[in-house]
């Protein structure tokens, strides 16, 4: 069979194949439609609550924001009568009935926040039985029908006609569905909470914390029902295990036929997100300008978290355990926001006083005095001494003969063997052996040893052999072994054999290894090794697993990368086989080369560096080679530098199948007498020009080539 007899094979199996595929395929589009209701007011037996308006007001913008519910569509209401809620329902079954079209799966979701107990939803001075809701709910005419009630012993609700819960069997959007889910704040026996602190309560507060982004463990950008449920119940137990109305547990009953999961809300659609980098670990707190707790999530993985929000600005703490840290972050629209550890600021707690009971957790350093004191002084450490108990001393001079240890240095501290600060360093911090910070440096720390900050460092750590921060590093760290910044550095690391941090926002150098998490800025040394690249690494050997920047070196790798190899030949001369690796953009190639026309024994190696430019299927890559022409001939005045033959080269290839690709172009030698230098080509150069005090000239000699490549 001939190739092209081949090609209408092929072509015509891939064009039934795809046909076949579409035809077997249905596009579902899905709609939603909504009721919400918020209801403060119980009757004259029960106590106003605060915060169930609020709540549904913030479960409406969640799933419209992110759960495809639009507004057209939707019904939100506060402090109804059982009547309004009765036409409400009745209007939103003829506006489903009205859009109903082939193709389409129809969902419909109602939200409640409120008073109930255990026979019904309890509004205002009326009560709607849950046998008379659920009718309501179950008579809807959709496929899918969730049911989400925020209310004192609403698991009686899932209850209501003696059904038992099953386990979730969850649905997605590509299949067809029906049935319904229903979510309960607590069980039968228990009372639903709100908190003045986070201003709703706890059940919508963890449930639009994980619509949000919070609860998507699979890190896929949609949050399912699944996941909103685990991760609602593990927050609102943990939440309201110790406070006075006792644990809460949600609870469900879900019903429903098919396979795969039920999307809530999809993180691709916001308008804004903020991207919570790997290394921030704790309880992280997220509030708007009014100070309102927008979402609040407990980040135990190194895993990238992305929540969805509103354009504007946000005020961030975090609680890592140990520390207490913040920041604010502007989210533009259509924009994804970084937050990163290094936009962290360190908070410490100032000493106060509590008016009567407290039943909050006492703050760090909340049982101490402070003192100030301009200037101290020991000969060895605790002599003289001059520390108050329970007190933390503040000095701006701190001079010792030996060994000095601080609380708080604001100024400078010089010590002739080491120098240890227990909380902050502003200023200076000189001596002949070590300094050690156990809080934040902002200044200098000099010695000849090492330097150990356990806070986030700003300025400069200077030391012979090492320097350890555990947290980012704002400038330089300079050393003659070893650099470690745990959290991240923006700045610069200089080593003469490794550095290590997280992220680099500045420059890596040492002779041995650069070792980095993220890099934006560069990396130098003779072995350069990062997760991401965003800059440049140069080398002996780079390797990354994702790089969008360029790498120079002997040895370029990059999981997302060029990993080709190719065969190309050159008119009336070699014809060569090359290895070429390197970033998406950038690659070093190896090649060998042998004459097959003219049988003269000639044979080559080189190297080279090049870019490549990808345009859909068309490429196009321009490369500088160095190549060594050996004629197989053995001469005892053999000098190497006489082999030489430098070379540059463009060409422009097509990718077939993802995988094969055929390419031409042209390559410009460069022949010079005191390198390879071969006359029968020279008659052929495309300009030449005569070499001073010789009677030779020098030419560049054009050569067309073709070849194939096979791709990673």
């Amino acid at each position: 069979m001939t190739l092209h007899k081949k090609s209408m094979v092929l072509s015509l199996i891939f064009l039934i194949v795809t046909l076949c595929a579409f035809a077997g395929s249905k596009s579902v589009t899905v709609i939603r439609y909504g009721l919400i209701i918020g209801a403060n007011n119980g009757g004259p037996d029960r106590t106003n609550l605060q915060y169930a308006t609020k709540d549904a007001e913030s479960f409406n913008t969640v799933m419209q924001e992110m759960g495809g519910l639009s507004p057209g569509n939707n019904i939100l209401l506060l402090n109804p009568d059982i009547t309004r809620i009765e036409h409400s329902f009745t209007a939103i079954k003829r506006l489903i009935v009205h859009q109903k079209k082939s193709a389409m799966r129809q969902e419909f979701i109602f939200y409640y926040s409120g008073h109930s107990d255990e026979e019904g939803l309890l509004i205002g001075e009326q009560k709607l039985s849950y046998k008379r809701l659920r009718e309501l709910i179950t008579t809807v005419p959709s496929d899918v029908r969730i049911a989400v009630i925020d209310s004192c012993a609403s698991g009686v609700f899932i209850r209501a006609k003696g059904g038992v819960k099953k386990a979730p069997f969850m649905v997605d959007t590509s299949t067809e569905m029906k049935g319904y889910a229903f979510l309960t704040s607590s069980s039968e026996t228990e009372s639903a909470q709100e908190s003045d602190k986070i201003k709703a309560s706890f059940f919508t507060h963890y449930l639009i914390s994980g619509l949000r982004g919070a609860a998507d463990v699979s890190q896929d950008q949609v949050v399912t029902l699944n996941e909103a449920y685990h991760y609602t119940f593990k927050e609102t137990l943990a939440r309201t295990e110790k406070t006075q109305h006792g644990p809460q547990h949600p609870s469900y009953d879900i019903q429903l036929s098919g396979t795969g999961d039920l999307v809530l809300t999809d993180l691709r659609e916001v308008t804004a997100s903020l991207i919570i980098e790997e290394n921030i670990l704790g309880r992280i707190y997220i509030r708007n300008p009014k100070g309102d707790l927008i979402v609040e999530l407990n980040k135990i993985t190194q895993n990238k978290m992305e929540i969805g929000l509103s354009p504007g600005s946000y005020h961030i703490t975090i609680d890592d355990n140990t520390a207490y840290y913040q920041a604010d972050v502007h989210l533009a629209e259509g924009k994804k926001t970084n937050l990163y550890a290094k936009n962290l600021e360190r908070l410490y707690s100032e000493s106060t006083y509590a008016r009567g009971d407290i039943d909050d957790e006492l703050e760090i350093d909340g049982k101490y005095d402070y003192e100030y004191v301009p200037f101290t002084y020991s000969l060895f450490p605790g002599f003289p001494e001059s520390k108050k108990e329970n007190t933390i001393v503040k000095t701006s001079f701190s001079l010792n003969l030996s060994i000095s240890e601080n609380d708080m240095v604001q100024g400078c501290s010089l010590s002739l063997l080491g120098s240890t600060v227990f909380y902050d360093m502003h200023g200076f911090q000189g001596s002949g052996l070590y300094n050690i910070v156990w809080g934040d440096t902002v200044g200098a720390s000099a010695s000849i040893i090492f330097n150990m900050s356990y806070g986030n460092t700003r300025y400069s750590q200077t030391a012979a052999i090492f320097n350890y921060t555990l947290g980012t590093m704002e400038g330089v760290q300079a050393s003659g072994i070893f650099n470690y910044a745990g959290m991240g550095i923006s700045g610069a690391q200089l080593a003469a054999l490794c550095n290590i941090s997280e992220d680099i926002s500045g420059a890596q150098v040492c002779a041995g290894l650069n070792l980095a998490k993220n890099v934006n800025g560069a990396q130098i040394g003779l072995f350069n090794l990062s997760q991401k690249v965003d800059g440049v690494q140069i080398g002996l050997i780079n390797i990354a697993e994702e790089n969008s920047g360029v790498a120079l070196g002997l040895f370029n790798y990059s999981k997302d990368g060029i990993f080709n190899f190719e065969i190309w030949s050159e008119f009336d001369s070699l014809s060569y086989a090359g290895f070429k690796f390197g970033t998406r953009n950038f690659y070093t190639i190896l090649l060998a080369g042998y004459d097959l026309i003219f049988d003269s024994q000639r044979w080559s190696l080189g190297i080279g560096w090049g870019a490549h430019i990808p345009v859909q299927d068309i490429f196009i890559d321009a490369d500088v080679l160095c190549t060594s022409i050996q004629s197989g001939e053995t001469d005892e005045s053999y000098v190497f530098q006489e082999t030489l033959l430098p070379q540059m080269r463009i060409k422009v290839g097509y990718t077939f199948f993802d995988t094969f690709g055929l390419f031409a172009g042209i390559n410009l030698q460069f022949y010079h007498p005191e390198l390879y230098y071969d006359k029968s080509y020279i008659d052929n150069a495309l300009f030449s020009f005569p070499v001073p005090y010789s009677n030779e000239e020098a030419a560049i000699v054009p050569k067309f080539f073709f070849g194939v490549q096979l791709l990673k």
